[in-house]
């Protein structure tokens, strides 16, 4: 039997984030490098509220989860959103032989907006 003092209501990190590393996952994008965050941390809720950009500094997983949380079936369950995702790593880990996490920086690398520029004729005017 566990004694009071041996009871830790929050667990250090859950076992999705022990299963995958973060060291050597590379962002390409060095626009999107400062707002995707690799730093494995606590689910604390919500410690970006009413911040300029606080959300950037919250683990790129942890963003995942809580956007899986938004759709009809999980609103508020975290839990169970937090399954979805972790099935869906192994699942692209089996299938990739790749990380998972590395896999997620590139797909969002690949849907992020490019920063290039773009010479515009119109008639017979460059812009």
């Amino acid at each position: 039997m566990a004694e009071k003092g041996d009871y830790n209501p929050l667990p250090l990190s859950f076992p999705l984030l022990k299963k995958y590393s973060t060291d050597n996952i590379k962002i390409e994008d060095r626009g999107l490098a400062r707002y995707i965050c690799l730093e494995p941390k606590l689910f604390l809720g919500a410690p970006h509220a009413n911040k300029p950009f606080g959300k950037s500094k919250i683990f790129i997983v942890e963003r995942l989860i809580n956007n899986v949380m938004r759709t009809e079936h999980y609103t508020g369950k975290k839990m169970k959103a937090y399954k979805v995702v972790e099935s869906a790593f192994d699942i692209i880990a089996k299938k990739t032989k790749k990380n998972p996490i590395q896999v997620l920086i590139d797909a969002i690398q690949n849907a992020a907006p490019k920063e290039e520029v773009t010479r515009l004729h119109f008639g017979g005017i460059s812009v």
